[in-house]
């Protein structure tokens, strides 16, 4: 599961929804919100973009001293839903 950690990075930085919406040429900050509670997922093209905004509009003492990487805006965590957990037992030999 890929995890987008919006939220976090906007609060290091201090960017705000709209600052980042208007960077993106967006109308509104509706997006930017949805990406933040995790509703929906930016494409690859759409991550590069937000990178460079927050570079742009961060706070440029934060970003010196804890420049901004991949990492920090997208996670992997391995999906623990019921059904995975179920496969994994089932491929478990003793």
């Amino acid at each position: 599961m890929i995890i987008f950690k919006l939220k976090e990075v906007q609060a290091r930085y201090n960017v705000r929804n709209v600052a980042l919406a208007g960077y993106l040429g967006l109308k509104s900050d509706a997006l930017i919100s949805e990406y933040r509670s995790g509703a929906k997922t930016p494409k690859l093209d759409r991550v590069d973009r937000i990178m460079d905004a927050i570079a742009e509009l961060g706070n440029k003492e934060k970003l010196e001293l804890y420049p901004l990487s991949f990492s920090d805006l997208v996670e992997y965590r391995p999906n623990t839903t019921e059904a995975s957990k179920e496969d994994q037992k089932e491929n478990i030999v003793f």
